[in-house]
């Protein structure tokens, strides 16, 4: 594990993250006290999406049917219960 303040960490931020990424862990100091910690995503995770087009898709709709007042009033009093 690598130690870097995090004054560095801001300089030279692209350079700390492409070794997070290779697999390092990197140890973020703050007034010489621990601060966080960086790593690398873990690629098999179903919800890390790597590749030329992430982010690019546009978002589907979740049902064709339009939703009635009636609908979001109960999910508004599901959520305040």
């Amino acid at each position: 594990m690598k130690k870097i303040s995090l004054k560095n960490l801001k300089q030279d931020l692209s350079s700390w993250t492409k070794c997070a990424a290779g697999g390092e862990v990197i140890q973020v100091t703050r007034y010489s006290q621990p601060f966080v910690y960086i790593s690398g995503a873990a690629t098999d995770s179903p919800y890390v999406h790597v590749g030329k087009n992430v982010g690019m898709e546009i978002p589907k709709k979740i049902t064709k049917k339009k939703v009635s007042a009636l609908w979001l009033h109960m999910l508004e009093e599901d959520r305040e219960n």
